[in-house]
């Protein structure tokens, strides 16, 4: 008789455990980290700015916190974020695979000028930088969904996270 109230208390255990791994997954995408806070993304942005001298096509990543709104092709507000200047074959958007950064600007690659802001203010913009001074990321384009990974290196410290969504045109 004890073995019988074992098994449904074993089964609804191993549901239990099975429903909190998966919404632990959740909590970890779409954020960063750096010196040891995490900081939450909610949306991303896409500028493209042409073909660079290269034969290479400039586009623009800004992956955004809470705070931030999009309007009339602008952002607004206040909040986290990381921008990221990629560089890729295609013209016709970011294409999957290892971006490496470069001093110069060739098909996937992050060039100078990347960065990560903290309570940044559009308006005034103020906030407190992180200049990316390396690194890499890994982009995943399926369809309009992109996956960027990022391990990118801020003077001796690490800027580590993961976006999963749509990047908006603007």
């Amino acid at each position: 008789m004890k073995k019988a109230g074992l098994y449904p208390f074993l089964l609804l255990l191993g549901m239990s455990l099975l429903i909190a791994s998966c919404g632990s997954d959740d909590d970890d995408s779409n954020s960063f980290t750096f010196d040891g806070m995490t900081y939450s993304l909610t949306t991303g942005v896409i500028e493209y700015y042409g073909e660079n001298f290269d034969g290479s096509h400039d586009y623009d990543v800004t992956l955004l916190g809470d705070g931030f709104s999009i309007g009339n092709s602008e952002v607004s507000g206040t909040g986290d974020l990381v921008y990221l200047d990629l560089n890729t074959s295609s013209n016709g958007g970011l294409e999957s695979g290892t971006y490496s950064w470069s001093a110069n600007r060739a098909p996937l690659t992050i060039v100078s000028g990347s960065a990560a802001a903290l309570n940044f203010n559009t308006e005034t913009l103020t906030g407190t930088p992180i200049t990316i001074t390396g690194g890499s990321i890994t982009v995943d384009v399926n369809g309009a969904e992109v996956t960027i990974t990022m391990s990118l290196e801020a003077g001796s410290q690490l800027l580590t996270g993961t976006y999963t969504g749509p990047l908006q045109d603007i």
